[in-house]
């Protein structure tokens, strides 16, 4: 098969340029393509540049888990929230709660009885409503089984829960406080790769971040191939600036840069390409036309000099083919033969 044939084949029907061509050895090793993916939304280019967090997402982590979401009533009375609890559970509830803010010391608990504790949606919002803080303080609530079998709410001032199992935590509940807002739960960062898939790398991240994060936590805009070093952008859900970075130390072939806490995941092909730098191995040099050369230039002829060297004086050897040169030539040195 021709050339010319072997190039439509693979989809080739002309050149960019007159440009010769050359032979080489492409892809040879991982390290020879770089591929580096170019955003969607602002045409940027992925470039790891740090492995650090950025400034403008600096925070102090507090504790492993967020806190559920729950209404503030910072700017509440203690009388609009015994109305709501009242609203919620009965007089009786109301007159404990007030007992217990009001109380002196620092540490204190109540009980909480009724028939509504039996109902799940009054008993999650009486949860929120006492772990709000505002006027009530700090206070922790849980949900027991008395010893009738009747459920109950304990709730617990300043030192916080103390179940039966004599655990707490002290100074009361400790809320951590998500870095990206309410609005910003997704945080945006880039990943660089080698010599391994953008699948097998997440999966890596998954395992060191802990059991409870899965690859569903992050997204990518495309999957990027095995051999080579690879740059992408990616998102990740609910996972903190700090301990995104923090992973950096372990890694292997990986490394990560946090960008932003943004509102939005990243979606499957929301890029616009991506730019690649292939790279060759034993290509030959550039063709270098041999330099001119010319004949070489004869001396013209002279007459001899005394100055000049007498040419050295040839051998004298008997003439070949006669007897007598060939007994002299078998004589041996200081004696005559018996033909000369």
């Amino acid at each position: 098969m021709s050339e010319a044939k072997d190039e439509q084949a693979v989809g080739i029907r002309s050149y960019v340029s007159s440009t010769p061509g050359f032979t080489a050895i492409l892809k040879q090793r991982f390290s020879d393509f770089h591929v580096n993916e170019v955003s969607e939304s602002d045409g940027a280019v992925a470039v790891l540049t740090s492995t650090g967090v950025p400034e403008a997402i600096r925070e102090d982590v507090l504790v492993a888990q967020m806190a559920p979401d729950v209404p503030d009533s910072t700017d509440k009375t203690l009388d609009e929230v015994l109305a709501e609890v009242r609203a919620l559970s009965d007089d009786a509830a109301a007159a404990s709660l007030r007992a217990l803010v009001e109380g002196e010391g620092e540490r204190g608990e109540a009980s909480l009885h009724g028939a509504w504790v039996g109902d799940k949606e009054k008993r999650t919002a009486m949860h929120q409503m006492l772990k709000s803080g505002g006027p009530l303080g700090a206070l922790d609530s849980q949900t027991r089984q008395g010893d009738g079998g009747e459920s109950y709410i304990a709730v617990f001032k300043g030192q916080g829960r103390g179940d039966a199992r004599g655990g707490g935590r002290a100074g009361g509940p400790r809320r951590w406080q998500w870095p990206g807002g309410k609005e910003r739960k997704y945080l945006r960062f880039v990943m660089y790769k080698e010599n391994i898939e953008s699948n097998a790398a997440v999966g890596i991240l998954c395992r060191m971040l802990g059991p409870r994060v899965k690859p569903s936590t992050f997204s990518l805009a495309g999957t990027k191939d095995r051999r080579g070093c690879t740059t992408q952008f990616g998102t990740a859900y609910m996972v903190s600036a700090e301990r995104l970075a923090s992973m950096n130390r372990k890694l292997r072939g990986i490394r990560v840069q946090p960008l932003a806490y943004v509102d939005k995941e990243l979606a499957m092909g929301a890029l616009r390409g991506n730019r690649c730098a292939p790279g060759t191995r034993q290509r030959p040099a550039p063709h270098r036309p041999a330099p001119h050369r010319t004949a070489p230039r004869r001396l013209p002829s002279r007459p001899p000099r005394e100055s000049d060297p007498s040419p050295p004086v040839p051998p004298i050897w008997p003439h070949a083919g006669s007897v007598s040169s060939c007994a002299t030539s078998r004589a041996r040195p200081g004696r005559r033969s018996r033909s000369a």
